[in-house]
């Protein structure tokens, strides 16, 4: 993991806990042990895109796949319900 922010952000404790579980877990379950999760800010000149980022270097999403993955009840997970990048989009 590399923290590259200082950030403070104001959410609600449960929902930014919740967000950011899925995104590592995501991250772990697809890209496996050994990937990188990286949390930045983004870099705008335009305040109304302030705000962090959370990425990996893992082979990230299909291309034939990117539309459908933030529908809720998209899997890939046997026992997955679907809603994990709900959160996120």
């Amino acid at each position: 993991m590399e923290i590259a922010t200082e950030r403070v952000v104001h959410a609600e404790p449960t929902r930014i806990k919740q967000l950011l579980e899925n995104l590592f877990r995501n991250a772990i379950e697809h890209g496996g042990e050994d990937v990188i999760v990286r949390v930045a800010d983004i870099d705008s000149t335009d305040d109304s895109a302030r705000g962090f980022y959370v990425a990996d270097d893992g082979t990230g999403i299909s291309e034939t796949k990117r539309e459908t993955v933030f529908e809720a009840g998209y899997t890939t997970q046997r026992n997955g319900i679907g809603l994990e990048l709900t959160f996120i989009a």
